[in-house]
């Protein structure tokens, strides 16, 4: 989402210009708030599915009772309490369950996919999910079944929630996706969601952090960059490549 600003240059000259568009959304859980987010508003149903299942306070969707949208406040009701649970702030054995838990999600994950697969999939992404927000501060992240077939494209001003509306559709709709995308710099807590989400692909337009590359290399995840003057770069998950991309 954008507004158009009227603008001059430096030397008067008037100009329009697209500036993305953030507010404040309150997520509010069984009557308490749990989490105020900075975000686009836009999917804002799917992105609180998203990002509850993400911090681990649904299971699924079968766990929710009911999710209103009133002016700037999402407001879900729950079966079971709150948990507030963040992946940062697990216990050391509390953590390795849950790495565990995923390592056999992403390990039972059957697809294989090709060097053409990849090449596909980056050249659609580009060309037509990109153009959404063509020229607009906006985060975008897709996911993709082999086709190239877009499943789900979502935007946002911040990168993990667009990761998170994204995950929040394909639970409502009960779809699978095989490879997840994303214009953002992938971090540990983007490359756990995308794990969680039984996503055993992800890819960036740009190299990803620090923890992203140690997650995805925890958890199994094959992680593909563009990285500048190597482009399309397989980081981790090699064996799932049929034909190796460019390897560091």
């Amino acid at each position: 989402m954008m507004l158009n600003v009227r603008s001059y240059t430096l030397s008067g000259e008037p100009v329009n210009i697209g500036i993305a568009v953030d507010t404040t959304i309150n997520i509010v859980v069984n009557g308490k708030l749990y989490s105020t987010l900075q975000v686009s508003p836009r999917m804002l149903e799917e992105l609180a599915i998203g990002y509850l299942y993400g911090e681990g306070v649904i299971d699924g969707l079968e766990d929710i009772e009911d999710i209103r949208i009133e002016k700037n406040n999402v407001y879900v009701n729950i079966k079971k309490p709150v948990r507030k649970v963040e992946v940062k702030q697990l216990t050391t054995e509390c953590a390795t369950l849950r790495t565990s838990r995923l390592k056999d999600k992403i390990s039972q994950s059957k697809l294989r996919i090709g060097k053409d697969d990849v090449k596909g999939i980056v050249k659609h992404f580009i060309k037509h999910a990109c153009t959404l927000e063509k020229g607009v501060a906006m985060h975008i992240t897709a996911v993709y079944r082999r086709g190239p077939n877009l499943l789900v494209c979502a935007s946002d001003v911040s990168r993990h929630a667009s990761l998170d509306k994204v995950v929040g559709w394909l639970l409502k709709t009960s779809m699978n996706g095989e490879v997840c995308i994303t214009t953002g710099r992938p971090s540990g807590d983007m490359v756990f969601k995308v794990a969680k989400a039984c996503i055993p692909v992800l890819i960036s337009l740009k190299k990803p952090l620090y923890t992203g590359y140690t997650t995805a290399l925890d958890l199994g995840v094959t992680l593909i960059s563009i990285v500048r003057k190597y482009g399309l770069t397989l980081i981790t998950g090699s064996s799932r490549v049929l034909d190796r991309l460019r390897e560091p």
